[in-house]
């Protein structure tokens, strides 16, 4: 009910969306990095972000603290939500890809998104995971390369000790005495 009474009460898809019994704020940080993205790809990113904030009754807001008014709307938001200051934090409303989004609770629609209709949670997923390259991926490419360059630390020069590299190399000179030892022991039990 309070978050009915966040929203407008003549909003047009009211009926249709999940809202939450608390306010929820979307916050897509790093926005100096995101920026710089392809203009569709940050155009999918942003309207699966709007539809998913939409959905739930949420707001959405860009945030990068190399950039003062996206990192002062942002801290206006959290005094709004946590100690009720009576300012309105979102001073624009602003929808456009191009530019940092900054959408409060209820002003937006399905058809200002411009999606195909209502969406759920996992349409909205399926959407995005269409349209935008998704982290596991790039992390499933980035582990077979890993895979196959395996970096020793103790053998990186920053992160030289003499005292434990002696250690280790006494270490590592025991260990190699015992595998090969371990090793005979096999091969004379087997002739044995």
């Amino acid at each position: 009910e309070r978050m009915a009474d966040r929203l407008k009460k003549d909003h047009n898809d009211l009926e249709c969306l999940e809202l939450m019994p608390f306010p929820i704020v979307i916050v897509g940080s790093k926005y100096d990095l995101f920026k710089d993205f392809d203009a569709e790809l940050k155009q999918h990113i942003c309207r699966c972000l709007r539809s998913m904030a939409h959905l739930i009754g949420g707001s959405v807001l860009f945030y990068s603290n190399k950039v003062p008014k996206l990192a002062k709307t942002l801290r206006d938001t959290i005094s709004h939500l946590g100690f009720g200051s009576p300012t309105h934090p979102f001073r624009s409303h602003v929808t456009d890809s191009a530019d940092a989004l900054s959408i409060w609770f209820g002003t937006d629609s399905w058809d200002q998104i411009g999606s195909v209709g209502v969406l759920s949670v996992e349409r909205i997923g399926s959407l995005l995971a269409s349209e935008a390259p998704q982290l596991n991926e790039m992390a499933k490419k980035r582990s077979a390369k890993s895979k196959t360059h395996i970096n020793d630390p103790a053998k990186d020069a920053g992160f030289r000790e003499s005292i434990i590299d002696e250690m280790r190399a006494q270490k590592d000179k025991e260990l190699q005495a015992i595998i090969k030892e371990s090793q005979l022991r096999g091969q004379f039990e087997t002739i044995v």
